[in-house]
Protein backbone atom coordinates (compact mmCIF):
# COMPACT_ATOMS: atom_id res chain seq x y z
CA UNK A 1 0.00 0.00 0.00
CA UNK A 2 1.37 3.37 -1.01
CA UNK A 3 0.93 6.00 1.68
CA UNK A 4 1.57 9.72 1.74
CA UNK A 5 4.46 9.11 4.13
CA UNK A 6 6.11 6.64 1.77
CA UNK A 7 5.66 9.05 -1.15
CA UNK A 8 7.31 11.81 0.86
CA UNK A 9 10.17 9.49 1.81
CA UNK A 10 10.69 8.57 -1.86
CA UNK A 11 10.58 12.24 -2.83
CA UNK A 12 13.22 13.20 -0.26
CA UNK A 13 15.37 10.25 -1.27
CA UNK A 14 15.25 11.33 -4.92
CA UNK A 15 16.05 14.92 -3.99
CA UNK A 16 19.02 13.75 -1.92
CA UNK A 17 20.36 11.65 -4.79
CA UNK A 18 20.04 14.65 -7.14
CA UNK A 19 21.80 16.82 -4.58
CA UNK A 20 24.67 14.32 -4.31
CA UNK A 21 24.87 14.11 -8.12
CA UNK A 22 25.19 17.89 -8.50
CA UNK A 23 27.77 18.07 -5.72
CA UNK A 24 29.83 15.51 -7.60
CA UNK A 25 29.62 17.54 -10.82
CA UNK A 26 30.61 20.75 -9.07
CA UNK A 27 33.46 18.95 -7.31
CA UNK A 28 34.83 17.57 -10.60
CA UNK A 29 34.56 20.96 -12.34
CA UNK A 30 36.73 22.58 -9.69
CA UNK A 31 39.28 19.76 -9.48
CA UNK A 32 42.79 20.77 -10.55
CA UNK A 33 41.89 24.40 -11.33
CA UNK A 34 44.71 25.89 -9.24
CA UNK A 35 48.37 24.94 -9.65
CA UNK A 36 51.27 26.03 -7.48
CA UNK A 37 54.92 26.08 -8.57
CA UNK A 38 57.09 24.35 -5.96
CA UNK A 39 60.81 24.82 -5.32
CA UNK A 40 62.44 21.70 -6.76
CA UNK A 41 65.97 22.82 -5.89
CA UNK A 42 67.25 22.40 -9.45
CA UNK A 43 67.10 23.86 -12.95
CA UNK A 44 67.49 20.41 -14.51
CA UNK A 45 64.48 19.09 -16.43
CA UNK A 46 62.25 16.39 -14.97
CA UNK A 47 60.78 13.80 -17.34
CA UNK A 48 59.06 11.39 -14.94
CA UNK A 49 57.24 11.43 -11.63
CA UNK A 50 55.38 8.82 -9.59
CA UNK A 51 53.73 8.24 -6.22
CA UNK A 52 55.01 5.10 -4.49
CA UNK A 53 52.44 4.95 -1.72
CA UNK A 54 54.66 6.82 0.72
CA UNK A 55 56.77 9.26 -1.25
CA UNK A 56 56.76 11.19 -4.52
CA UNK A 57 59.77 10.62 -6.80
CA UNK A 58 60.73 12.83 -9.73
CA UNK A 59 63.57 12.06 -12.13
CA UNK A 60 65.18 13.60 -15.19
CA UNK A 61 68.49 15.04 -16.36
CA UNK A 62 70.93 13.47 -13.91
CA UNK A 63 68.54 14.07 -11.06
CA UNK A 64 66.32 12.04 -8.75
CA UNK A 65 64.34 13.94 -6.12
CA UNK A 66 61.91 12.69 -3.47
CA UNK A 67 59.30 14.28 -1.23
CA UNK A 68 56.56 13.13 1.12
CA UNK A 69 54.38 16.21 0.62
CA UNK A 70 55.41 17.32 -2.93
CA UNK A 71 56.50 20.67 -1.48
CA UNK A 72 59.81 19.95 0.23
CA UNK A 73 62.16 18.07 -2.11
CA UNK A 74 65.39 16.23 -1.31
CA UNK A 75 67.93 15.12 -3.91
CA UNK A 76 69.67 11.79 -4.40
CA UNK A 77 73.40 11.97 -5.21
CA UNK A 78 73.14 10.14 -8.53
CA UNK A 79 76.79 10.63 -9.47
CA UNK A 80 78.06 8.99 -6.28
CA UNK A 81 75.81 5.97 -6.92
CA UNK A 82 76.50 5.48 -10.62
CA UNK A 83 79.82 7.24 -11.25
CA UNK A 84 78.11 8.85 -14.24
CA UNK A 85 77.45 12.58 -14.51
CA UNK A 86 75.32 12.44 -17.64
CA UNK A 87 72.50 9.96 -16.92
CA UNK A 88 69.04 11.04 -17.97
CA UNK A 89 66.16 9.16 -16.39
CA UNK A 90 63.03 8.90 -18.54
CA UNK A 91 60.83 6.67 -16.43
CA UNK A 92 60.13 5.87 -12.77
CA UNK A 93 58.26 2.65 -11.96
CA UNK A 94 56.45 2.51 -8.59
CA UNK A 95 56.42 -0.70 -6.51
CA UNK A 96 54.54 -3.50 -8.30
CA UNK A 97 53.94 -7.00 -6.92
CA UNK A 98 56.43 -6.45 -4.07
CA UNK A 99 59.19 -5.11 -6.33
CA UNK A 100 61.35 -2.07 -5.52
CA UNK A 101 60.96 1.37 -7.03
CA UNK A 102 62.80 1.45 -10.37
CA UNK A 103 64.44 4.40 -12.19
CA UNK A 104 65.34 3.77 -15.84
CA UNK A 105 68.29 5.56 -17.43
CA UNK A 106 70.60 4.89 -20.34
CA UNK A 107 72.80 1.87 -19.38
CA UNK A 108 71.75 2.28 -15.76
CA UNK A 109 68.79 0.90 -13.83
CA UNK A 110 68.47 2.11 -10.23
CA UNK A 111 66.32 0.39 -7.61
CA UNK A 112 65.19 1.57 -4.20
CA UNK A 113 63.01 0.17 -1.41
CA UNK A 114 62.00 3.63 -0.21
CA UNK A 115 62.98 6.29 -2.78
CA UNK A 116 65.87 7.45 -0.62
CA UNK A 117 68.49 4.69 -0.75
CA UNK A 118 69.32 3.55 -4.30
CA UNK A 119 71.31 0.70 -5.86
CA UNK A 120 72.78 0.87 -9.36
CA UNK A 121 72.41 -2.03 -11.79
CA UNK A 122 74.72 -1.15 -14.68
CA UNK A 123 73.42 -2.54 -17.94
CA UNK A 124 75.59 -3.62 -20.88
CA UNK A 125 72.55 -3.16 -23.10
CA UNK A 126 71.93 0.24 -24.64
CA UNK A 127 68.17 -0.13 -24.14
CA UNK A 128 66.52 3.26 -24.30
CA UNK A 129 63.12 3.15 -22.55
CA UNK A 130 60.83 6.14 -22.08
CA UNK A 131 57.51 4.57 -21.04
CA UNK A 132 56.70 1.40 -19.09
CA UNK A 133 53.39 -0.34 -18.45
CA UNK A 134 52.69 -3.29 -16.15
CA UNK A 135 50.65 -5.98 -17.87
CA UNK A 136 49.70 -8.12 -14.89
CA UNK A 137 52.70 -10.47 -15.03
CA UNK A 138 55.45 -8.49 -16.77
CA UNK A 139 56.57 -5.03 -17.78
CA UNK A 140 56.46 -3.80 -21.37
CA UNK A 141 58.79 -0.90 -22.15
CA UNK A 142 58.61 1.50 -25.09
CA UNK A 143 61.48 3.45 -26.60
CA UNK A 144 63.87 2.76 -29.45
CA UNK A 145 62.06 -0.60 -29.74
CA UNK A 146 59.78 -2.65 -27.50
CA UNK A 147 61.21 -4.37 -24.44
CA UNK A 148 59.92 -6.84 -21.88
CA UNK A 149 60.99 -7.58 -18.31
CA UNK A 150 59.70 -9.54 -15.34
CA UNK A 151 61.77 -7.68 -12.74
CA UNK A 152 62.15 -4.18 -14.25
CA UNK A 153 65.94 -4.52 -14.14
CA UNK A 154 66.81 -6.93 -16.95
CA UNK A 155 65.17 -6.04 -20.26
CA UNK A 156 64.86 -8.08 -23.44
CA UNK A 157 64.08 -6.65 -26.86
CA UNK A 158 60.82 -7.88 -28.38
CA UNK A 159 61.07 -9.01 -31.98
CA UNK A 160 58.45 -7.23 -34.07
CA UNK A 161 57.20 -8.15 -37.57
CA UNK A 162 58.33 -4.74 -38.85
CA UNK A 163 61.84 -3.35 -38.35
CA UNK A 164 61.18 0.14 -39.70
CA UNK A 165 59.67 1.60 -36.52
CA UNK A 166 62.06 4.36 -35.50
CA UNK A 167 60.70 5.34 -32.07
CA UNK A 168 57.89 4.01 -29.92
CA UNK A 169 56.33 6.85 -27.99
CA UNK A 170 53.85 5.31 -25.56
CA UNK A 171 52.02 2.13 -24.61
CA UNK A 172 48.78 1.30 -22.77
CA UNK A 173 47.21 -1.88 -21.35
CA UNK A 174 43.47 -2.54 -21.08
CA UNK A 175 43.71 -5.74 -19.09
CA UNK A 176 43.39 -7.81 -22.27
CA UNK A 177 45.20 -5.78 -24.93
CA UNK A 178 48.43 -3.79 -25.22
CA UNK A 179 48.29 -0.82 -27.60
CA UNK A 180 51.44 1.07 -28.56
CA UNK A 181 51.97 4.11 -30.76
CA UNK A 182 55.09 4.94 -32.75
CA UNK A 183 56.57 7.41 -35.22
CA UNK A 184 55.35 7.62 -38.80
CA UNK A 185 51.77 6.40 -38.20
CA UNK A 186 52.55 3.01 -36.66
CA UNK A 187 50.19 1.33 -34.20
CA UNK A 188 50.88 -2.07 -32.70
CA UNK A 189 48.71 -4.32 -30.54
CA UNK A 190 49.17 -7.52 -28.57
CA UNK A 191 46.93 -9.59 -26.28
CA UNK A 192 49.86 -10.97 -24.29
CA UNK A 193 52.97 -8.86 -24.92
CA UNK A 194 54.54 -11.68 -26.94
CA UNK A 195 52.69 -11.74 -30.25
CA UNK A 196 52.25 -8.36 -31.93
CA UNK A 197 50.22 -6.99 -34.84
CA UNK A 198 51.48 -3.89 -36.66
CA UNK A 199 49.23 -1.37 -38.39
CA UNK A 200 50.55 1.43 -40.60
CA UNK A 201 49.75 3.34 -43.77
CA UNK A 202 47.67 6.25 -44.99
CA UNK A 203 44.61 5.31 -42.92
CA UNK A 204 46.51 5.01 -39.65
CA UNK A 205 46.73 8.24 -37.61
CA UNK A 206 49.98 9.44 -36.08
CA UNK A 207 49.43 9.18 -32.34
CA UNK A 208 51.74 10.67 -29.73
CA UNK A 209 50.54 9.28 -26.39
CA UNK A 210 47.89 6.75 -25.36
CA UNK A 211 45.95 5.65 -22.26
CA UNK A 212 43.09 3.32 -21.29
CA UNK A 213 40.08 4.60 -19.33
CA UNK A 214 38.22 1.39 -18.63
CA UNK A 215 36.04 1.51 -21.73
CA UNK A 216 38.19 3.13 -24.46
CA UNK A 217 41.72 3.98 -25.45
CA UNK A 218 42.38 7.71 -25.78
CA UNK A 219 45.33 9.24 -27.60
CA UNK A 220 46.65 12.58 -28.79
CA UNK A 221 46.58 12.61 -32.59
CA UNK A 222 49.22 14.72 -34.38
CA UNK A 223 48.26 13.84 -37.94
CA UNK A 224 46.15 14.01 -39.99
CA UNK A 225 44.01 15.65 -37.30
CA UNK A 226 45.07 17.51 -34.19
CA UNK A 227 43.37 16.63 -30.92
CA UNK A 228 42.19 13.74 -28.74
CA UNK A 229 40.96 10.59 -30.52
CA UNK A 230 39.37 7.46 -29.04
CA UNK A 231 39.21 3.77 -29.90
CA UNK A 232 37.77 0.57 -28.45
CA UNK A 233 40.24 -1.75 -30.19
CA UNK A 234 43.35 0.43 -30.60
CA UNK A 235 43.19 0.12 -34.38
CA UNK A 236 40.18 2.14 -35.55
CA UNK A 237 40.19 5.67 -34.16
CA UNK A 238 37.54 8.39 -34.01
CA UNK A 239 38.01 11.83 -35.51
CA UNK A 240 40.06 13.86 -33.00
CA UNK A 241 38.34 16.32 -30.66
CA UNK A 242 40.20 19.68 -30.81
CA UNK A 243 41.59 21.04 -27.56
CA UNK A 244 40.35 24.50 -26.49
CA UNK A 245 43.67 26.27 -27.14
CA UNK A 246 43.57 27.36 -30.80
CA UNK A 247 47.28 28.14 -30.74
CA UNK A 248 48.28 24.70 -29.44
CA UNK A 249 49.37 23.42 -32.85
CA UNK A 250 51.57 26.42 -33.58
CA UNK A 251 52.99 26.60 -30.06
CA UNK A 252 53.23 22.90 -29.29
CA UNK A 253 56.43 21.00 -28.65
CA UNK A 254 58.46 20.54 -31.80
CA UNK A 255 57.15 17.39 -33.47
CA UNK A 256 60.68 16.32 -34.33
CA UNK A 257 61.57 16.20 -30.62
CA UNK A 258 60.97 12.91 -28.91
CA UNK A 259 60.98 12.24 -25.20
CA UNK A 260 64.74 11.87 -25.60
CA UNK A 261 64.95 15.65 -25.37
CA UNK A 262 61.41 16.62 -24.47
CA UNK A 263 57.94 15.05 -24.52
CA UNK A 264 55.28 14.87 -27.18
CA UNK A 265 52.83 15.27 -24.37
CA UNK A 266 51.27 12.83 -21.93
CA UNK A 267 47.69 11.62 -21.62
CA UNK A 268 46.42 9.67 -18.62
CA UNK A 269 43.21 8.64 -16.87
CA UNK A 270 42.75 9.38 -13.16
CA UNK A 271 39.72 7.18 -12.68
CA UNK A 272 37.40 10.17 -13.01
CA UNK A 273 38.84 12.29 -15.81
CA UNK A 274 41.38 12.47 -18.60
CA UNK A 275 44.43 14.70 -18.28
CA UNK A 276 46.59 15.77 -21.22
CA UNK A 277 49.89 17.55 -20.58
CA UNK A 278 51.85 19.43 -23.21
CA UNK A 279 52.81 23.07 -22.89
CA UNK A 280 49.62 23.42 -20.87
CA UNK A 281 47.41 21.08 -18.83
CA UNK A 282 43.98 20.05 -20.15
CA UNK A 283 41.29 17.98 -18.43
CA UNK A 284 38.11 16.26 -19.57
CA UNK A 285 35.51 14.06 -17.83
CA UNK A 286 34.50 12.33 -21.07
CA UNK A 287 37.18 12.92 -23.75
CA UNK A 288 34.86 15.35 -25.54
CA UNK A 289 34.64 18.50 -23.42
CA UNK A 290 38.10 19.82 -22.54
CA UNK A 291 39.14 22.56 -20.11
CA UNK A 292 42.46 24.39 -20.01
CA UNK A 293 43.86 24.42 -16.47
CA UNK A 294 45.72 27.31 -14.87
CA UNK A 295 49.12 25.68 -15.16
CA UNK A 296 52.31 27.49 -14.26
CA UNK A 297 54.63 29.19 -16.74
CA UNK A 298 56.07 28.21 -20.12
CA UNK A 299 57.89 25.01 -20.97
CA UNK A 300 56.77 21.43 -21.39
CA UNK A 301 54.84 19.55 -18.74
CA UNK A 302 56.26 16.04 -19.05
CA UNK A 303 54.54 13.76 -16.55
CA UNK A 304 51.93 13.71 -13.78
CA UNK A 305 51.00 11.55 -10.79
CA UNK A 306 48.77 11.84 -7.72
CA UNK A 307 47.77 10.45 -4.38
CA UNK A 308 44.63 10.91 -2.30
CA UNK A 309 45.20 14.62 -1.71
CA UNK A 310 47.37 16.17 -4.43
CA UNK A 311 48.34 16.13 -8.11
CA UNK A 312 52.02 16.56 -8.95
CA UNK A 313 53.22 17.50 -12.46
CA UNK A 314 56.84 17.87 -13.56
CA UNK A 315 58.49 19.49 -16.56
CA UNK A 316 61.39 21.27 -18.12
CA UNK A 317 63.91 23.41 -16.22
CA UNK A 318 63.18 21.89 -12.81
CA UNK A 319 59.46 22.68 -12.74
CA UNK A 320 57.36 20.83 -10.18
CA UNK A 321 53.73 21.91 -9.94
CA UNK A 322 51.02 20.79 -7.52
CA UNK A 323 47.25 21.04 -7.39
CA UNK A 324 44.88 20.00 -4.58
CA UNK A 325 42.97 16.79 -5.03
CA UNK A 326 40.17 15.58 -2.79
CA UNK A 327 38.67 12.76 -4.82
CA UNK A 328 39.75 9.16 -5.28
CA UNK A 329 43.53 8.84 -5.65
CA UNK A 330 45.12 6.40 -8.09
CA UNK A 331 48.82 6.07 -8.86
CA UNK A 332 49.40 7.06 -12.47
CA UNK A 333 51.45 4.00 -13.34
CA UNK A 334 48.75 1.67 -12.05
CA UNK A 335 46.24 1.03 -14.82
CA UNK A 336 42.55 1.66 -14.21
CA UNK A 337 42.00 -1.24 -16.53
CA UNK A 338 38.22 -1.54 -16.38
CA UNK A 339 35.22 0.38 -15.15
CA UNK A 340 32.14 -0.44 -13.11
CA UNK A 341 30.87 -3.04 -15.57
CA UNK A 342 33.50 -5.44 -14.26
CA UNK A 343 32.35 -5.28 -10.63
CA UNK A 344 29.04 -6.50 -9.23
CA UNK A 345 28.01 -5.06 -5.85
CA UNK A 346 25.25 -6.15 -3.48
CA UNK A 347 24.56 -3.85 -0.53
CA UNK A 348 22.75 -4.97 2.62
CA UNK A 349 22.17 -3.19 5.91
CA UNK A 350 25.43 -4.51 7.36
CA UNK A 351 27.64 -5.73 4.51
CA UNK A 352 28.77 -5.03 0.99
CA UNK A 353 29.34 -8.07 -1.20
CA UNK A 354 31.51 -7.62 -4.29
CA UNK A 355 32.16 -9.90 -7.23
CA UNK A 356 35.54 -8.78 -8.60
CA UNK A 357 37.07 -9.40 -12.05
CA UNK A 358 38.76 -12.77 -12.68
CA UNK A 359 41.96 -10.85 -13.49
CA UNK A 360 42.40 -10.25 -9.75
CA UNK A 361 41.84 -13.85 -8.66
CA UNK A 362 44.80 -15.40 -6.81
CA UNK A 363 46.42 -12.00 -6.29
CA UNK A 364 47.13 -9.80 -3.31
CA UNK A 365 44.49 -7.07 -3.45
CA UNK A 366 43.65 -3.87 -1.61
CA UNK A 367 40.03 -2.81 -1.11
CA UNK A 368 39.10 0.79 -0.28
CA UNK A 369 35.88 2.76 0.14
CA UNK A 370 35.74 6.54 -0.31
CA UNK A 371 32.96 8.92 0.64
CA UNK A 372 31.73 11.68 -1.69
CA UNK A 373 34.40 14.13 -0.47
CA UNK A 374 37.11 11.67 -1.47
CA UNK A 375 38.03 10.73 2.09
CA UNK A 376 39.16 7.12 2.46
CA UNK A 377 36.95 5.61 5.15
CA UNK A 378 37.72 1.92 4.75
CA UNK A 379 40.73 -0.14 3.66
CA UNK A 380 41.68 -3.78 3.88
CA UNK A 381 44.28 -5.98 2.18
CA UNK A 382 43.84 -9.66 1.45
CA UNK A 383 44.59 -12.49 -0.93
CA UNK A 384 41.82 -13.01 -3.52
CA UNK A 385 41.42 -16.78 -3.41
CA UNK A 386 38.21 -16.39 -5.40
CA UNK A 387 36.30 -13.60 -7.08
CA UNK A 388 34.12 -12.72 -4.07
CA UNK A 389 34.90 -10.34 -1.23
CA UNK A 390 32.81 -8.77 1.52
CA UNK A 391 33.16 -5.61 3.62
CA UNK A 392 31.41 -4.45 6.77
CA UNK A 393 29.48 -1.21 6.13
CA UNK A 394 27.16 -1.09 9.14
CA UNK A 395 28.83 2.12 10.37
CA UNK A 396 28.48 3.99 7.06
CA UNK A 397 25.95 6.81 6.93
CA UNK A 398 23.32 7.47 4.29
CA UNK A 399 25.02 8.66 1.08
CA UNK A 400 27.07 7.93 -2.03
CA UNK A 401 30.39 6.02 -1.91
CA UNK A 402 33.06 4.69 -4.27
CA UNK A 403 34.33 1.12 -3.99
CA UNK A 404 37.91 0.61 -5.28
CA UNK A 405 39.85 -2.64 -5.58
CA UNK A 406 43.52 -2.71 -6.64
CA UNK A 407 45.84 -5.59 -7.44
CA UNK A 408 48.35 -6.81 -10.00
CA UNK A 409 48.96 -3.30 -11.28
CA UNK A 410 45.24 -2.93 -12.08
CA UNK A 411 42.44 -0.97 -10.51
CA UNK A 412 38.65 -1.26 -10.68
CA UNK A 413 35.99 0.95 -9.16
CA UNK A 414 32.25 1.30 -8.80
CA UNK A 415 29.95 3.72 -6.97
CA UNK A 416 27.14 2.66 -4.64
CA UNK A 417 24.59 4.31 -2.37
CA UNK A 418 23.47 3.54 1.17
CA UNK A 419 19.80 4.42 1.60
CA UNK A 420 19.20 3.39 5.23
Amino acid sequence: MITLTSLKRQRYTHLYILFIFFLTIIHDIHAQSDWTLQNSGTEKSFFAVTWTGGVFIAAGEGVIAYSQDAKNWNHVNVESITGDTAITFREIIPPVEGKDIIALGYKHVLTSPDGITWTDHSQPSSAYIVEVIWGGNKFIGAGDVLFTSTDGINWTEIELPQDSISFIRDIAWSGSLFVGVADYCYIFTSPDGNNWNIYFGNRVPELATVTWTGSKFYAFEQAPGWGIASSTDGVTWSAPIPLPDKNLKNNSINSSTKKRDGPYGKICWTGKELIYLCLKIYTSPDGITWTTQNSIGPGAKCDITWNDSIFVAVGEKGKIMTSPRDNVGISQKINTVNNSRNISLRVTARRLYASIPPLLKNRNISVSIYDISGKKIFKQSSFAADSRIKCSIENLAFGRYTFVVTGGGMQFMKTFCIMH
